[in-house]
C-alpha cells in the first residue's frame, strides 16, 4: 500500500470557502438594497409620480351619498356642457351607457374599454373605464371636466390603485369624484397631498328607503317591479326559469353578459315586457331601473377565492337600487334568509375608509431583474397605514409563465410581460389561459392569427356562447395590446361578438333553465345546494354500503 498521501480537495480548502463566503455576502447585500428599494418606493410620495398633474391649480367637487341619490346625474350635467370631457366608470357597462347618454343629448363621444373601442371623429368627450383613463390622448381628447365614479373603489385589492392614479394623475383643472360617505376622508386627504383644493356637494335620497317586516315568500311573494338578487349566473337562471314556470315574465342580469343582451333585459324591463328582473350584484352600480322593492334571495357570496357573508357597502349598494325617484314613493327591501343581519347593515353606518390601493411603480420595472423576480418582492413589502400594495398573485402567475423556455426565445422585454399580463381575462380558465399562452406563441413566431376567430355552432348552449363571448374578448384585447393590424382582425373579431350576442338573446328568451339531478335529470329547486338529488345520492350510498358488505363477506 503507497504512503503517498491523497491530495487534499479543493472544496474544502479555505481560498474555496472564502470565495463562498464572499458570494453569500454579495448575494445577501444584493437582497438587502432590493428589499430597501422596494419599501422606499411605497413609502415615497405617490404624488410625484404624475408631474403633468402638479403643473395644474386642480379643482374637485366631491359628490358624496347613497346609491340613487343622483350624484353621478349631476356630475354628468357638467361633464356635457363643457367643451372636452373625460368620464371614468368602475364598469364597462356604465361607460356604454354615459356614452350613448352624452350622444342621445347632441355630445359627440368616443368610448373605449379594456374590450371595445368607439372613436367617433371630431369628438372632444371619451366614456371610459377608470385603467384606460391614458387612452385620452390617443383619442384627441384633453378633457377641461372630468368625472370619476364609484371612488369608494379606491379599496378594491385588484383594482383600487386605477382610481388611486386617477385622483393622483389626472390632468384636468375641474374634477367631479362621486362616491359613498365612506370614502370622503381618503378622498379629501390624497387631494391634500396633491395640494389641489376641493368642495364637497352632499346627496340625500329623495325617496326612503325601508326594511319590510313580513317575510317573504318564494316564488309567492313576488312582485311586478322586484329585482331578485342571488349571487351566479346558474342561480339567476334556475329562478328565473322558476318564476316563468308561475307565469311570471322575467329579465335576467349576470356580468357575463354582453352589453347588448343586457341593454335588451334592461329594456324589456323598463318597457314593461317583464314585470320582475333577477340579477347578481352588477345592478348594484349605475343601473337606473323602475325597481320598487329589492330582494335578497341569498347573503352570502362567492368572491373569487371564498363563500362570504355580504359587506355593509354591498348590501347598501345593491339595495339602494329600490325606490326610483318619480316612479313610487319609497323603496322597499326584503330578505329571503339572513334578514336580521341584512337589515343591520342596511341602517348601519359606514366605517370611514382608512386606506388606498397603490399600484407598482414603473420605476421598478426598470430593474435588472426578471418581472416575476420584481412582482415577488413588491409582494413581500410591508403595507402602510395609508397605501396598501394592489394584490398582483394573478399577473405574478403569467409572469412566470413568460419566463418558461418556450417564450424566453422571443426575448420579450419587461414593459412588454407587463402589458401581456394585463390583458383582462380570467386567467383560472383553463380554455382562455391556453389561448392566450397560444396567442403569444403565434404572434411573436409570426404566424397567422386569423384562426383566433372562434367558430360558431348552432347547436351550441349558452355556456358555449358565452365562453366564446369571453374568447372574443380575449382575441381583442391582445390585438389592442400588440398593435396587430392585419388580416382585419379586431374588426371579425367584434362582428363575430356581435352575431354570439344575438345567439345568447335568443337563448335567454326561452327561460328553460330548470337545474336538473346530474344522474337521473330529475328537476331541483334553485337553491338546493348539491349537483344530484336526495334519491340519487341515497341510492349510491346503498351501493357503496353493498360492495363494502360483499368484501368483507370474500374476506
Amino acid at each position: 500500500m503507497s504512503d503517498k498521501k491523497k491530495p487534499y480537495p479543493y472544496w474544502r480548502s479555505k481560498k474555496y470557502n472564502r470565495g463562498k463566503q464572499r458570494k453569500k455576502q454579495e448575494k445577501r447585500l444584493k437582497q438587502e438594497r432590493l428589499r430597501q428599494l422596494f419599501n422606499e418606493s411605497l413609502l415615497q410620495n405617490p404624488v410625484e409620480m404624475y408631474p403633468e398633474a402638479r403643473e395644474l391649480q386642480r379643482h374637485f367637487i366631491l359628490h358624496v351619498g347613497e346609491t340613487n341619490t343622483g350624484k353621478t346625474y349631476e356630475a354628468l350635467q357638467d361633464l356635457a356642457g363643457a367643451e372636452s370631457g373625460l368620464y371614468l366608470a368602475p364598469l364597462r357597462l356604465l361607460a356604454l351607457e354615459v356614452q350613448e347618454r352624452l350622444l342621445a343629448e347632441g355630445v359627440e363621444c368616443s368610448m373605449t374599454t379594456g374590450e371595445e373601442d368607439d372613436y367617433r371623429i371630431g369628438a372632444h368627450h371619451l366614456s371610459c373605464t377608470v385603467e384606460k383613463m391614458d387612452s385620452a390622448g390617443q383619442f384627441g381628447v384633453d378633457p377641461k371636466v372630468a368625472v370619476i365614479d364609484e371612488a369608494q373603489m379606491l379599496q378594491d385589492p385588484d383594482r383600487g390603485w386605477a382610481w388611486l392614479k386617477a385622483i393622483l394623475g389626472l390632468a384636468c383643472e375641474r374634477i367631479h369624484v362621486c362616491m359613498s360617505p365612506n370614502a370622503e376622508q381618503v378622498v379629501e386627504k390624497l387631494i391634500d397631498m396633491c395640494g389641489d383644493t376641493w368642495e364637497v356637494v352632499r346627496h340625500t335620497r329623495d325617496v326612503p328607503l325601508r326594511m319590510e317586516n313580513r317575510q317573504f315568500q318564494f316564488p309567492g311573494g313576488v312582485q311586478k317591479h322586484d329585482a331578485l338578487v342571488v349571487f351566479s349566473k346558474k342561480k339567476v337562471l334556475s329562478v328565473a326559469s322558476e318564476l316563468e314556470k308561475h307565469g311570471i315574465k322575467t329579465s335576467v342580469i349576470y356580468g357575463a353578459l354582453p352589453y347588448s343582451v343586457r341593454k335588451d333585459e334592461m329594456r324589456k324591463f323598463l318597457e314593461g315586457e317583464s314585470s320582475v328582473v333577477v340579477c347578481t350584484d352588477a345592478i348594484g352600480m349605475g343601473m337606473n331601473l323602475p325597481i320598487r322593492r329589492v330582494v335578497f334571495l341569498e347573503s352570502e357570496k362567492f368572491d373569487g377565492r371564498d363563500m362570504r357573508p355580504l359587506s355593509m357597502s354591498e348590501v347598501k349598494q345593491i339595495a339602494g337600487r329600490a325606490g326610483r325617484k318619480g316612479q313610487f314613493d319609497e323603496g322597499l327591501v326584503n330578505a329571503l334568509s339572513d334578514k336580521k343581519r341584512i337589515r343591520r347593515l342596511l341602517t348601519g353606518q359606514y366605517q370611514p375608509m382608512k386606506y388606498a390601493v397603490m399600484q407598482m411603480p414603473q420605476t421598478l420595472v426598470d430593474l435588472d431583474i426578471p418581472l416575476s423576480e420584481i412582482i415577488t418582492n413588491w409582494m413581500k413589502v410591508q403595507d402602510t397605514e395609508f397605501l396598501r400594495k394592489a394584490d398582483m398573485r394573478t399577473q405574478l402567475s403569467l409572469a412566470r409563465i413568460l419566463e418558461k423556455p418556450e417564450f424566453a426565445t422571443f426575448m420579450l422585454d419587461k414593459d412588454t410581460q407587463l402589458a401581456l399580463v394585463n390583458i383582462p381575462f380570467d386567467s383560472r380558465d383553463h380554455r382562455l389561459l391556453q389561448m392566450w399562452k397560444n396567442l403569444i406563441l403565434d404572434y411573436y413566431s409570426e404566424k397567422p392569427m386569423r384562426k383566433y376567430v372562434p367558430v360558431l355552432h348552432r347547436k351550441a348552449t349558452l355556456e358555449d356562447l358565452e365562453e366564446i363571448y369571453r374568447e372574443c374578448d380575449l382575441v381583442f384585447s391582445f390585438v389592442r395590446t400588440v398593435q396587430y393590424t392585419e388580416e382585419d382582425l379586431a374588426r371579425l373579431v367584434s362582428r363575430k361578438k356581435e352575431r354570439v350576442a344575438a345567439m345568447i338573446m335568443q337563448k335567454l328568451s326561452d327561460k328553460n333553465f330548470t337545474r336538473t339531478c346530474r344522474q337521473c335529470g330529475k328537476p331541483l329547486y334553485w337553491n338546493y345546494p348539491f349537483s344530484i338529488c336526495q334519491d340519487c345520492f341515497q341510492k349510491n350510498r346503498r351501493r357503496k354500503w353493498d360492495a363494502e358488505d360483499w368484501e368483507d363477506y370474500e374476506e
